[in-house]
């Protein structure tokens, strides 16, 4: 698996034109261990993760067939640059992945539940911290649990009327799943945010709402969600402000 992972990852170009069969024999692995490779990283199959893989080099051809004149002159270093572009295309594209129905159900949700949870493991908790701060300007509470024992613990005592929201950007973290679908067998109303709808978190809630990250595989302790999350933090504002206010 690591022979087949490390080939992916050096020749990422060629995959979306390639077959299993050739993976398998350009890195010395069987199909069987090449499948594996790509549900571990959370896809069905090889053509969910060849799919996938795709659609991130499109992405990546746009920034560099599209690069800012102004900001090349503004930047001395190129690495601040490509992580300045990255983050820009990362909010544009959540903009328009986003459906702005679902986070008006959201909204809607939110201001008439009896608890709010919101949790993500690691990076993802802060993205729950983002949530919760600026709800609480607006009067909305939200507890965000610590760890996964916490979260579970949570879990138990859910239900009819509550609203609990995982986090998590690839949608594989084991413990927002296991948060998501106690909560949903409690009655509570789930929401999934997320660049993977078509994931575990994704599968475990009554409703996703699809973030975007730009750029490589977000290497762990990656902060690459946080702007997208912005994004979606302040657009709910926006709808909760016009709420109250009638509009």
């Amino acid at each position: 698996m690591a022979r087949a992972a490390y080939y992916v990852a050096q020749n990422p170009e060629i995959i979306e034109q390639t077959s299993i069969e050739d993976i398998a024999k350009a890195s010395g692995a069987g199909e069987a261990t090449v499948i594996r490779l790509c549900q571990s990283l959370g896809f069905d199959g090889f053509r969910s993760f060849q799919l996938a893989m795709t659609r991130e080099l499109e992405r990546e051809r746009v920034l560099l067939l599209s690069p800012d004149p102004a900001q090349e002159t503004q930047v001395q270093d190129a690495r601040l640059s490509k992580i300045a572009l990255e983050l820009e295309t990362t909010i544009a594209e959540s903009a328009g992945r986003s459906d702005p129905d679902r986070i008006k159900e959201l909204c809607h949700r939110l201001r008439r539940a009896s608890r709010v949870i919101a949790f993500g493991a690691g990076v993802s908790n802060l993205c729950s911290d983002l949530l919760a701060v600026r709800l609480a300007f607006l009067g909305i509470l939200v507890h965000v649990p610590r760890t996964g024992l916490q979260a579970h613990e949570i879990g138990d005592h859910l239900s009819k009327g509550d609203v609990t929201i995982g986090i998590s950007s690839g949608g594989l973290s084991q413990d927002t799943v296991s948060l998501l679908e106690k909560a949903r067998s409690r009655g509570s109303h789930t929401f999934a945010i997320t660049t993977e709808p078509d994931s575990p978190l994704g599968h475990a809630a009554a409703t996703v709402i699809e973030l975007s990250v730009f750029g490589g595989w977000p290497k762990t302790g990656s902060a690459r969600l946080l702007p997208a999350m912005a994004l979606l933090t302040e657009f709910a504002a926006l709808q909760l402000e016009k709420d109250a206010d009638g509009v």
